[in-house]
């Protein structure tokens, strides 16, 4: 793989655990993640770990969103005028957006960034929400438009707290370098 700037780089010792369940009321998902190294130009850089899960993901909804899925790769297979993976957006529209009606919840439990070569040694951990309440301006417009992202981004709410953060960041926000714990708030899709 390349860096936009060209640099080649590579992950190594990359390793993912997750849990997925689908019970009666709720999709859960709890997942970790961890990059032992990433190396670039035959230096190593960086590593991290990562741990987080999603719940409150209406659990009808998943079952419905599945079962059209599959009703759409029956109908790929068996129509020759529908190319496979074909997906029929004005019909999944409504599917995806009943997704939210119990307001899903993606809970960052740690996220750790280290790397010598940078000196950082940074952690975070957060939650954010979406808004599944009074769903029908969302469901009304198609999943493929800008309108429809835009209203989805404002039902975003929630805050990420990043421990010893670089240097480099705290400057860039114009704060002081040894600005060690810094807090984002996103508000209605906006960031504070």
């Amino acid at each position: 793989m390349r860096l936009l700037g060209g640099a080649p780089f590579a992950l190594e010792n990359v390793s993912h655990e997750a849990d997925i369940r689908l019970d009666d009321d709720a999709l859960h998902y709890r997942g970790e993640g961890r990059v032992g190294s990433v190396v670039v130009g035959g230096e190593q850089v960086a590593s991290g770990r990562l741990a987080l899960s999603l719940t409150d993901v209406d659990g009808e909804a998943v079952r419905t969103l599945i079962a059209h899925m599959r009703d759409q790769a029956v109908a790929s297979a068996e129509n020759d005028t529908v190319a496979p993976g074909t997906v029929d957006w004005e019909r999944l529209t409504p599917v995806l957006v009943a997704l939210l009606q119990d307001s899903p919840r993606l809970i960052l439990s740690s996220l750790q960034v280290s790397s010598e070569a940078f000196g950082v040694d940074s952690r975070a951990h957060g939650e954010m929400m979406l808004d599944g309440d009074d769903l029908a301006p969302l469901a009304a417009r198609s999943v493929t438009t800008p309108a429809f992202w835009r209203h989805l981004q404002r039902r975003v709410n929630g805050r990420v707290t990043l421990r010893d953060a670089p240097p480099l960041l705290s400057l860039y926000l114009g704060l002081s370098p040894d600005t060690s714990r810094l807090e984002f708030r996103v508000s209605q899709g906006e960031w504070q």
